[in-house]
């Protein structure tokens, strides 16, 4: 059988490509366990991409990686997210090629698998995937940006404490203000949901990592309103500005990534007085 859809794939990629709209989950299903055909469905898996229309074969993502040694990849729960997300900006601006994993055991897979003919995965979810972005934008804008940037990272760490694990600046935002990442050995959130589903077993809590654009207006406005706290901590309409600021840059990159509110009512109050002084 496997000896015949390879055959297919080389031989009649249109046909094959009905074969994977109808079949390719189960083929992913594989790749966690059967073992001793990993390699054989490696090669017959078929995944969307930011790079190509419709499906694409890894053998073909590798050939268009060039030089890099990493196929990424970002999970989440719908391919119009996954596409939508915040964690794809720079690496479109870089014209670094991502694959959508959009089905419930893509993170399962990618990680059994762990690599694909000399090349690891990486999982852009995690904080450690920015390495090819380079150290992002140059000049005396970017430097200034950089200064205001960390005022609002450290406003950012106090406001929001043990909901975060850190906040630091992003590299792989160009548009948006803010996104959440992973600790490269943390579980992510669609991990931990998978398995309480699968397992019913509740894994240990994950605290995302808080990235935000320094260059953002949104940012430089929580910069300026932490600079107004420390002059004058009295000041009560700053601090409850700093704080709504804070947190909504941090439940607006959670909503992105398609993640449940623990408290939406308080997000929405937030958003509201914030639009009403705008």
């Amino acid at each position: 059988l496997f000896s015949e859809l390879e055959s297919l794939a080389k031989n009649n990629p249109e046909k094959f490509t009905k074969f994977a709209d109808l079949f390719n989950t189960q083929i992913k299903e594989g790749l966690c366990s059967d073992w001793q055909n990993q390699k054989t469905l490696l090669g017959l898996v078929r995944y969307k991409s930011t790079g190509v229309e419709g499906w694409t074969s890894l053998e073909d993502y590798k050939a268009r990686a060039g030089d890099r040694k990493v196929i990424y990849y970002i999970t989440g729960n719908t391919e119009e997210r996954l596409r939508a997300s915040p964690l794809l900006e720079a690496f479109a601006a870089k014209g670094i090629e991502v694959l959508i994993g959009s089905d419930e055991i893509d993170e399962i897979a990618f990680n059994t698998a762990g690599q694909f003919d000399g090349l690891s995965f990486k999982s852009v979810n995690h904080a450690d995937s920015d390495e090819d972005l380079g150290t992002g934008k140059e000049g005396t804008d970017a430097a200034q940006d950089e200064e205001v940037g960390k005022k609002a990272a450290e406003a950012a760490k106090r406001i929001l404490g043990a909901k975060v694990k850190d906040v630091r600046l992003s590299k792989r935002l160009a548009k948006s203000p803010s996104c959440v990442v992973m600790d490269k050995d943390d579980p992510t959130l669609q991990y931990r949901e998978l398995m309480k589903r699968i397992s019913n077993v509740d894994m240990p809590e994950s605290t995302p990592i808080l990235e935000i654009n320094p260059g953002h207006a949104l940012v430089k406005k929580l910069a300026a309103l932490e600079a107004a706290h420390i002059a004058s901590p009295e000041d009560a309409g700053a601090t409850q500005d700093a704080e709504d600021i804070a947190n909504i840059l941090l439940d607006q990159a959670l909503l992105a990534e398609g993640h449940k509110f623990i408290q939406p009512a308080e997000f929405i109050e937030r958003l509201n007085r914030q639009l009403a002084k705008a």
